[in-house]
């Protein structure tokens, strides 16, 4: 996915910085090491990534857990 995104990125002539994602908490809770190495390139670029939590009993301490894996 990573790749995908920086060829979009770059044959637009389009920095990361101007990208968001939006990621819902329990895909978070869910990241397995594919994603994570993913979400982790797509930082790199300066992709922004917002969370969503919103109503699915998640509490942000866990999420910032499986965030910090992240980097």
């Amino acid at each position: 996915m990573a790749e995908e995104v920086k060829m979009l990125l770059d044959s637009n002539k389009l920095k990361g910085k101007w990208l968001r994602f939006e990621i819902t908490e329990s895909s978070i809770m869910k990241l397995d090491e594919i994603i994570s190495v993913n979400l982790n390139e797509l930082k790199k670029m300066g992709i922004i990534f917002y969370i969503d939590d919103f109503g699915t009993g998640y509490s942000l301490s866990d999420i910032y857990k499986n965030l910090s894996s992240m980097e």
